[in-house]
């Protein structure tokens, strides 16, 4: 049901499918008292998550864990709408998708469907209480245009990239590397189900909050606007710092090889290819690298390096253990928003290796290396710097910890109040 029994100052309604970023939208708005209600898809609330939370969680299966962590921790119940019939429909429907394309079509049907089941849910009384929409990119347009029909201001979030911006990219790279792509089909493959939405949402939003300076470029360069109302709002993350002295002391000085990380989707749009060829050029005493995260069902990374562990897919509770172990973070995605992992290193006080377009906050030389993307080479030649010089990774882990501080879960609260315009007043029904 929705939150409106009784009057209260107009809030936010936010409507995301998924955790998104663990819910750092809704709950950035909660802690100002600026949220009114949170729409999502499934969410581990209410009495059938209560009554699961009583099993020991080791006899869960694989999906229930992941399910479980689908909890908004600190928002009140009563301001979470769940809409679990959109995820059962799209979990069949996905059963049926052929390829990427069949993926577009699915994601922009589902999307599509929880934007009408969230308008249809408010009523004149749910409505009053609503000063403001906050929807996500390609999931947002129906809600947005039901927001924009009742003059209240409407906040897109771009997570990453535009759809059409990296399908272009990602096109380019299946070419190049077949073996990586599901995409075995002569016929291009045709983003427009879902990208059009996407683009439709940017000329209906009074702000396109954007992770990065990156994804604010690309969203200009496909609309061919300049004009669009970009803002760029960084992330933030919720990881303890790790204290100077035991980061130091975890460290040998003499220790070999060096201890990269990769963490997130092993596939095409992360670099993984390029990943895997620079550590076929770095000899076993120089670099071992620890491969953390599922691998896309076309992926093959056969041949794998002796210096490469795959680690496979860790809730994320084992993500700050596995920062604790490594020497530096390795990212060298094609396409992102703000990957949330680099947030993380940085909390964990070690240094970074990541391109331009994985959208971190990171600045080159102090806290890692920025390198170019789409190459093995610039991968090796960070790595390799980082690994001969311990003084160097050691000086750029303590600048990143103190970076860290710069981009706090409660800092991004308050620079995406400060990026959203005001609420407006609902007129009495």
């Amino acid at each position: 049901m929705s939150v409106s029994g009784g009057r209260e100052p107009p809030g936010w309604l936010v409507a995301q499918i998924g955790a998104r970023r663990h819910y750092a939208v809704p709950l950035a708005l909660h802690a100002s008292g600026s949220l009114h209600e949170l729409h999502t898809d499934l969410a581990a609330v209410g009495l059938p998550a209560r009554l699961v939370r009583a099993i020991p969680s080791r006899l869960w299966p694989g999906r229930l864990q992941r399910l479980m962590q689908r909890r908004p921790s600190g928002l009140p119940e009563r301001r979470i709408v769940t809409h679990p019939a959109i995820a059962f429909r799209a979990a069949w429907a996905a059963r049926r998708a052929r390829g990427e394309e069949g993926k577009y079509r699915l994601w922009a049907e589902q999307n599509e469907r929880f934007g009408r089941a969230v308008v249809a849910t408010l009523d004149r009384n749910a409505w009053r209480n609503i000063g403001g929409v906050v929807v996500f990119n390609g999931a947002g347009l129906e809600i947005a245009q039901a927001a924009r029909e009742r003059g209240l201001p409407v906040v897109l979030d771009q997570t990453m990239a535009p759809l059409r911006w990296v399908d272009a990219r990602l096109t380019e790279q299946r070419q190049r590397w077949p073996h990586w792509s599901e995409a075995h089909s002569a016929t291009p493959i045709d983003p427009a189900p879902l990208a059009d939405r996407e683009e439709a949402e940017w000329h209906i939003a009074d702000r396109i909050v954007c992770g990065s300076d990156f994804v604010a470029r690309t969203v200009r360069e496909v609309a061919g606007e300049a004009e669009l109302p970009t803002v760029v709002v960084p992330f933030g993350h919720d990881f303890a710092a790790s204290p100077p002295a035991a980061r130091s002391e975890s460290r040998n000085e003499s220790r070999r090889p060096l201890q990269a990380i990769f963490i997130g989707t092993v596939g095409l749009r992360k670099g993984a290819p390029y990943l895997l060829a620079a550590m076929q050029q770095l000899a076993a005493d120089e670099v071992h690298l620890k491969i953390v995260g599922p691998i896309e069902r076309a992926a093959a990374p056969c041949d794998l390096p002796a210096n490469v562990e795959l680690v496979g897919r860790v809730p994320r509770a084992a993500i700050p253990p596995l920062l604790a172990t490594a020497d530096v973070l390795v990212l060298p995605s094609l396409a992102e928003g703000s990957a949330n992992v680099c947030y993380e290193a940085l909390a964990a006080g070690i240094p970074v290796v990541c391109t331009e377009e994985s959208g971190s906050v990171i600045r080159e030389g102090v806290e890692g290396h920025l390198i170019a993307s789409c190459s093995a080479e610039a991968i090796v030649a960070a790595l390799r710097s980082l690994a001969e010089s311990p003084e160097t990774r050691h000086a750029m882990g303590e600048a990143a910890r103190q970076r860290s501080a710069e981009f706090t879960r409660a800092n991004y609260a308050e620079r995406l109040q400060a990026a959203l315009p005001d609420l407006t007043t609902p007129s009495p029904p």
